[in-house]
């Protein structure tokens, strides 16, 4: 079952909700309707309108970081809505520190730029001026010098679009890794360290300052603000796994495919049934394997997955490896850098990989072999 479904497509980038913003809608409902003898729909209508347009802001602001990677050649996959706010999903991260300057502060910079261009039109309209339309609506019970301020439908809106905006693009601004501002310092910290340091110290300060923010809530407020701790806690974990993730990039580059590629493997046929996969399967430590036509020619690979889906059809008996097989997966050579390998692993899917030297076939590269060579040298390397 997908955990999130597309509700868009904006400039070829897939926009996708997650299932769990029906927990925000039930919140919507909840707030609009809280001590109302009877349904109030105007009041419910107007609040799901502040949230939607609150979220087509956060489309916009991922807008920005993905438009921006996409002049760097990376490509975004989906832009992906949570209740909690909004996420790019970048094929992969910049790793020049300019070109994630550049990609963490778009998104801020939509937020900003469309409060400018709403701003003026909101004083255009409003003659009483900003500060007192906005002292006037966000605290109407203590507006005692502007009991007779009335402010329009289109001047409250263009106030919240303002506000909203300037809220969301300052946010995140905060140094907090992994959002926005927390790159931002990563970035800076890059020129004059390598990725793994600026990381290391950014995850720091970005987990310092969730801790603070949150014991500072809870010291002033008296009580736990459950969502002020969601949000920390997703973040406060977000960048240890990024930061685990850094560290395992920075540990592949010590390597080439040349060190890891296994030069035993198991050749398939086109002819060949399902039965015989399913065999060579269950006997042997290898999950996925290439495929061949009867002249020796690479024609695709088999998976593991690919195997066992085949049994689920009706007509498994008659199934032959073409019927299971995927496209011919990229060649690597043995001096290709092992992180490049593993991109491709993990980004393009393949489940395996021919490794070719002087045009001839030595050998073959899959996950399995990446994380048991990986774990043996992380063993070896660590301190005794």
């Amino acid at each position: 079952m997908n955990s999130a479904f597309r509700i868009a497509t904006l400039f070829g980038i897939p926009i996708k909700i997650h299932w769990t913003f029906v927990l925000l809608l039930l919140w919507v409902v909840y707030v609009s309707q809280t001590g109302m003898e009877a349904w109030n729909w105007g009041l419910l209508a107007r609040t799901g309108l502040l949230v939607a347009t609150l979220f087509v802001c956060v489309i916009l602001h991922e807008l920005g970081h993905a438009l921006t990677a996409r002049r760097y050649g990376i490509r975004t996959r989906n832009i992906l809505l949570l209740p909690i706010g909004g996420l790019a999903v970048l094929d992969r991260l910049p790793e020049k520190p300019m070109q994630e300057l550049l990609v963490a502060l778009a998104g801020p910079l939509v937020n900003f730029a469309l409060a400018l261009i709403f701003l003026p039109i909101l004083l255009i309209l409003q003659p009483y001026g900003l500060t007192e339309l906005a002292y006037a609506l966000m605290h109407p019970e203590r507006s005692n010098v502007f009991l007779d301020f009335q402010a329009s439908a289109i001047e409250r809106f263009l106030f919240f679009m303002v506000m909203i905006n300037l809220f969301v693009g300052a946010f995140n601004l905060l140094p907090v890794f992994p959002m926005d501002g927390g790159r931002i310092l990563r970035a800076l910290l890059s020129i004059g360290l390598t990725r793994l340091q600026a990381t290391r110290i950014a995850v720091f300060i970005g987990q310092a300052c969730v801790v603070g923010f949150i014991g500072y809530t809870f010291y002033t407020e008296g009580t736990v603000n459950w969502a002020t701790l969601l949000i920390g806690v997703f973040v406060f974990f977000s960048a240890g796994w990024e930061y685990r993730a850094i560290r395992d990039e920075s540990f592949l580059e010590r390597y080439k495919v040349g060190d890891v590629y296994r030069g035993l493997f198991t050749k398939l046929y086109e002819g060949d049934s399902l039965a015989l996969a399913l065999e060579c399967l269950k006997r042997g430590p290898e999950r996925n394997f290439l495929v061949f036509d009867e002249w020796q020619n690479l024609k695709g690979a088999l998976s593991e997955q690919g195997t066992l889906n085949g049994l689920t059809q009706p007509d498994a008996p008659r199934l032959r490896v073409a019927d299971l097989m995927t496209h011919v997966p990229e060649v690597l050579l043995p001096t290709d850098e092992l992180k490049k390998a593993v991109n491709l692993l993990q980004k393009e899917a393949h489940p395996i990989l021919p490794v070719y030297e002087n045009d001839r076939l030595v050998g073959v590269l899959d996950a399995q072999g990446v994380d048991h060579f990986l774990n043996v040298q992380k063993y070896l390397t660590s301190p005794t």
